[in-house]
């Protein structure tokens, strides 16, 4: 779902020349997140032959080779969070997900080691107020997207969600 939206998007104001095999190997290596390059009028993406990146999966798979499914680039602890995201179905998690997917890995990797050390102090009560949190702001400008973690010790549920709700304002 998530690649036909962006897709969708990324078509919408991209100038590319490829096939549909060359627009899913692209958005395979990066999502279709090429910061505020995706709007820029004078580019032209030429994928040229793209689609061979996948080859080895198609080949292999109807040849009877276990060869990994190519995917989107995630790092484990974000493959995590889609995973409880997925399992669990709150509500608005097809939302969420998407907000997810829309981060590079890059900024994956930074978010989390953000929010791990954040979690450190405040385990150890080093951190600046009673409840921290991470507000981390991804994509490019026109398709910017907040996401917030908070690391919380606390069991009361209540408790947690009013300052998710503070973080949130």
């Amino acid at each position: 779902m998530h690649y036909l939206a962006r897709r969708r998007e990324f078509e919408a104001h991209m100038d590319y020349e490829g096939d549909e095999l060359d627009l899913l190997a692209f958005y395979l290596e990066n999502g279709f997140n090429i910061g505020q390059v995706e709007y820029d009028q004078n580019m032209r993406l030429q994928f040229g032959v793209k689609s061979k990146e996948l080859d080895p999966y198609f080949i292999g798979s109807r040849e009877g080779r276990d060869i990994p499914r190519p995917r989107l680039g995630r790092s484990a602890w974000w493959d995590a969070l889609l995973g409880d995201l997925s399992k669990h179905q709150t509500p608005g998690w097809v939302e969420s997900g998407f907000i997810l997917l829309n981060t590079t890995k890059e900024d994956q990797e930074t978010f989390e080691l953000k929010f791990k050390r954040l979690g450190t102090r405040i385990l150890k009560g080093t951190a600046e107020q009673d409840h921290n949190w991470l507000v981390w702001a991804s994509g490019p400008e026109r398709r910017r997207y907040i996401v917030i973690g908070y690391p919380y010790t606390t069991d009361d549920v209540h408790l947690r969600n009013s300052i998710l709700a503070e973080a949130m304002n």
